[in-house]
């Protein structure tokens, strides 16, 4: 049995996070995929649970992505 990759799509778009998503799928990649609209959310899914790649929007509607990827780098790390 092959392993799931995790995959974690933060973005406050829902149409870009539906596009991530048809071109995982149309890919045909094993995986969970987990879905968010903010950095907020993001850290909490973060905290909790690993994942193996994470598409992240460049501008977020309450950070912008260098403030979060400095965000997450203590609890990934």
């Amino acid at each position: 049995m092959e392993e799931k990759l995790r995959i974690l799509v933060v973005d406050d778009d829902e149409v870009d996070r539906l596009a991530v998503r048809r071109a995982l799928t149309k890919a045909s990649i094993e995986m969970e995929l987990a879905e968010v609209g903010d950095g907020k959310n993001a850290i909490a899914l973060l905290s909790e649970t690993s994942y193996d790649c994470v598409f992240l929007d460049y501008r977020l509607p309450d950070e912008d992505s260098s403030e979060f990827l400095f965000s997450i780098k203590e609890i990934v790390c």
